[in-house]
This record gives structure tokens, C-alpha cells and sequence, in this order.
């Protein structure tokens, strides 16, 4: 393969594999305002966005590329799970009702807090929808951020021709992989046993808070699972072939824990799954740990 060939290749793989997320976050931002009378829809399609994500956290760790602008991509999406998740899991430790009521009892903002919440009740929606909507937020302002850089407006049809297909496989994963397990995002989220009720894309996470009895080093874990995918962008590829292979191999392993976790998420809590979830968490983790410490990338 000639030079020229290979940038020609090259550039049509950046083509195709850059910021595909970014090109849909609006859209999708200004579907889910308008489904939300349909609370079931709109949640299926938050979690579809959700999936996607980890597919392209997969994609990017699969091809050890985070330059440029995927780089940007992945601590955007870091940065919007954990803040969607954090509002979301707040419900664990503290009532959705009562958090409600602390937020609306604040000096000078909480009549401000009030009216939110009330107009949030016509809609069906509570604070728990709030961190969903907060993820698709976040995609749709690193969208407007992506397009005021690259202001050319070239390959957009191509690149909705490719959310398109990436959304729909998305869906069809999550519906025939989790779709038993979903409930409406309105539902309180503790059950009479203390459980949250988890949507079938937080069903890893919902793993943490049951790996450990003491409930808030299941919330601290929780955090390290959500936070600790940033180091993958510090993660190199190794010159020596059987450390190479050992990094893959670990990274196979770590992704089928994140699958496994997902599975003992819908499980009840006893022994066998606190037991597992705590061996499948320490491979999630090492891949992140060992690769960050053992295979440290560059500086560009």
C-alpha cells in the first residue's frame, strides 16, 4: 500500500469513526422533549444513548485511539455519565421526596426550585429524569462545540447514515439483552428491601452498590466504576508482543465482566452474586489500573 493510499484510508476511517456521538446529541436532546409524555419511549431512548456510549468507549479502547478530538469525546461522556449518575444514585442515599424538599426549603432560589419541580410533576418527570436529561445535555452542547470547530458541514449526511445504524443496533441490543428488566424512570428508587429499581442500562453500576454490605462503600465504588474509564486515554500499546497480547487479553476479560456485572445487577442479593460481583469488579478495574501503570501512552 503507497503513502498516498494509506492516507487516503486513514482519512476515510477518521471519517467514519470521529465523533459520531456528537453528531445526534440534539436530536435526540429534541426527541426526548418531545416523547416525554411517553415516559416509557423516551427513558428506552436515554438508555439507548447510554449503550452507544459504551460502544464508543469500546471502539476507542479497541482501536487504543484517543487523539484529537476522541479524546475530548471520551471526557465529555465521562463527564456526563458521572453527573447523570450522580443525581440518579443520590436517590440511593437519600429520598427523591425528601431531597426534593430540601432543594425547594433553600434561601432565596428555593421558590425558583419550587416551580421546577412542579412544572417537572405535570410532565411525569422527577429528579431522576432530570440525570438522564443532564447526559443529553451534555452531548448536545459537545455537539455545537465539535461543529463550530469543524464549520466545513462536510460528511454529515454519512455520519447520520452512521448514528442511525450504530442507534438502532443500540436499541435492539439493549431491548433483547435488558428489556425485561427496564422500568419507568418515575418509579421510586427504593424498593421495601432497600434495592433501587434499576433501568437496563445501570445495571453494571446497581452491581456496586450490592458487591459490598456497607452501603456507602457500594456508593464509593459505584463512583470509582463511573470515573475510572478516563484512564483508558493514558493507556498505550506495548512494543513487546507478549505484553501486547496480555493488555488484549485483559481488555476482552474487562469488557465481559462489564457484561457479567450487568447480568448480576437484575440478580437479588445474596452471597453467590456479592461474591461474584466483587471478582467481576476487580477485573473491570485492573484493566484500567494495570494498563494506565504498565503501558503508560506518550505525551502527543
Amino acid at each position: 500500500m503507497s503513502a498516498q493510499e494509506y492516507s487516503a484510508r486513514k482519512e476515510r476511517y477518521e471519517f467514519w469513526s470521529v465523533s459520531t456521538l456528537h453528531l445526534g446529541a440534539l436530536t435526540f436532546v429534541t426527541l426526548n422533549a418531545i416523547l416525554l409524555w411517553q415516559r416509557g419511549e423516551a427513558n428506552f431512548i436515554i438508555g439507548a444513548l447510554y449503550l452507544l456510549t459504551f460502544v464508543h468507549m469500546g471502539f476507542c479502547i479497541a482501536r487504543n485511539n484517543f487523539s484529537g478530538s476522541r479524546k475530548t469525546t471520551w471526557v465529555l461522556l465521562v463527564l456526563a455519565l458521572v453527573i447523570s449518575e450522580g443525581i440518579r444514585f443520590l436517590g440511593y442515599i437519600f429520598p427523591v421526596d425528601q431531597l426534593s424538599s430540601s432543594l425547594m426549603s433553600t434561601p432565596d432560589i428555593g421558590h425558583y426550585v419550587g416551580n421546577f419541580m412542579q412544572n417537572m410533576a405535570l410532565m411525569g418527570l422527577n429528579l431522576s429524569d432530570l440525570g438522564a436529561l443532564i447526559f443529553l445535555f451534555i452531548l448536545g452542547l459537545s455537539m455545537m462545540a465539535y461543529f463550530k470547530i469543524n464549520n466545513k458541514g462536510e460528511g454529515t449526511l454519512e455520519r447520520v447514515v452512521v448514528l442511525v445504524i450504530l442507534l438502532t443496533f443500540a436499541v435492539l441490543l439493549g431491548s433483547a439483552l435488558f428489556g425485561a428488566h427496564d422500568v419507568a424512570a418515575t418509579t421510586a428508587l427504593s424498593q421495601a428491601n432497600g434495592t433501587p429499581p434499576a433501568q437496563w442500562y445501570l445495571l453494571p453500576f446497581y452491581s456496586a452498590l450490592k458487591a459490598i454490605p456497607d452501603q456507602t462503600g457500594g456508593v464509593i465504588l459505584l463512583c470509582i466504576m463511573l470515573v475510572i474509564p478516563v484512564c483508558a486515554i493514558f493507556i498505550g500499546t506495548p512494543k513487546a508482543k507478549g505484553r501486547r497480547l496480555f493488555l488484549r487479553i485483559l481488555m476482552v476479560l474487562a469488557l465481559t465482566s462489564f457484561a457479567g456485572l450487568g447480568v448480576l445487577g437484575a440478580q437479588p442479593v445474596n452471597n453467590n452474586t456479592m461474591i461474584a460481583s466483587q471478582v467481576l469488579i476487580a477485573i473491570y478495574l485492573s484493566y484500567f489500573v494495570i494498563g494506565t501503570f504498565l503501558t503508560p501512552r506518550p505525551e502527543n
